[in-house]
This record gives C-alpha cells, sequence and structure tokens, in this order.
C-alpha cells in the first residue's frame, strides 16, 4: 500500500478470500498496536455496510479515513491531510452524508458533513464548550477547494451544529460511541431522513 487510506480496500479483499475459501467471520483482527474488537470492528462494518449499498446502487453514506484527518496529521502533514479531504470531498459529492470519525487530543469525536446542508454536525459524548477542533479550518479550506473545482465561485462557511447525542460516563468511551452512532446512521438512516431520530434509537 501507498497510503493508509487503502487500508479498508485491502481488508475487504482479505475479509472476502476468508469468506470463501474458510466460510468464516473475521471476529477480531490485530495490529502492531493491539487486538481490534468490539466497538473498534464496528468501523470496518460500516464501511463494507457502505460499500454493499453503493454495489446495490443505493449508497447514501461517504467516509473520511480517520487516519488521514486526525489532530497528529493536520500538524503534521497538513496540506497532505487538506489534499486528502478535498479529493474525498470531490468523490462523495453526491452523497448525502460523509462521516468523518475524528481524534483530537486522544478524545474521538464523529463529525458528519452535508454538502448540500453546507452544515458539520458534531457528535461529542463529552461535550464541552471550550472545545475548539483542529480540524475546523484545514476543513474549510478543503471544502473551498472543493468548491472551486466544481465551478461554484462563492465559498459558502460551513455551519457547525452540535448534536444531543449520548455522553459518556467513564474516560474511555468516546471511541465506543462514535462506532455506536456511526453504525446506527449507516443502519438506519433509510428509515429516516433526520439524523437526530437515527442516533437517539
Amino acid at each position: 500500500m501507498k497510503h493508509k487510506s487503502e487500508s479498508f480496500d485491502r481488508f475487504k479483499e482479505f475479509q472476502s478470500e476468508v469468506k470463501n475459501q474458510l466460510a468464516k467471520t473475521i471476529k477480531a483482527l490485530r495490529s502492531d498496536h493491539g487486538l481490534i474488537t468490539s466497538s473498534n470492528y464496528n468501523y470496518l462494518e460500516c464501511r463494507f455496510l457502505s460499500d454493499e449499498s453503493e454495489r446495490t446502487g443505493d449508497s447514501n453514506i461517504g467516509f473520511m479515513c480517520p487516519s488521514m484527518i486526525s489532530e497528529t496529521m493536520l500538524r503534521h502533514e497538513p496540506d497532505a491531510a487538506i489534499n486528502y479531504m478535498q479529493r474525498t470531498l470531490r468523490t462523495n459529492r453526491n452523497m448525502k452524508f460523509i462521516m468523518l470519525p475524528y481524534i483530537e487530543s486522544q478524545h474521538w469525536i464523529l463529525l458528519v458533513l452535508s454538502l448540500h446542508k453546507k452544515t458539520v454536525y458534531v457528535f461529542d459524548s463529552l461535550r464541552r464548550s471550550d472545545r475548539s477542533l483542529a480540524i475546523k479550518e484545514p476543513l474549510h479550506t478543503a471544502y473551498t477547494s472543493f468548491l472551486l473545482l466544481e465551478g461554484m465561485k462563492k465559498a459558502t462557511k460551513l455551519s457547525w451544529i452540535s448534536m444531543k447525542c449520548a455522553q459518556q460516563t467513564g474516560g474511555d468511551e468516546c471511541g465506543y460511541f462514535v462506532m455506536k452512532n456511526m453504525f446506527q446512521i449507516v443502519r438506519y438512516l433509510y428509515e429516516s431522513n433526520d439524523l437526530k431520530k437515527v442516533c437517539m434509537l
């Protein structure tokens, strides 16, 4: 692989081989940093569900790779991160929503972008009034570039809306809630066009 963003496609190929050759499903993965199970696996499941809906012609959700838009990536390789976001916006221009699982200061937050409504919906399981989100300006830069490439000369700032969502009671549950919200959006959005209703299920 040349880029981390290709990892999901490689995983899908491997998953397909396991299913076809062994008639078994993958229950857990192991990376250099430990075991990937439970809620972390849901990210891959959400991506799989999205790809399946695209294959059947019923796709309306896009994704951005968390490692490409993380606070660390934005700090050390800002140009690469912005270029990735701009390319992904173009690729997913017709999607109803684009999901951005985002980590900042060791805290996971789910951002859901609607290009049509020019709005980013923030699902934060540990809401704080002083959270500034380092991704805001880089995403706006990518969004402005996307609009210019699409032939739209007037760039409007994205609106950011904090969504009412379940709140964690401990200190390390943010990843679970990001996965939970992603899973519910992918699974149930076709039943309701209202993000508020979907994420309160």
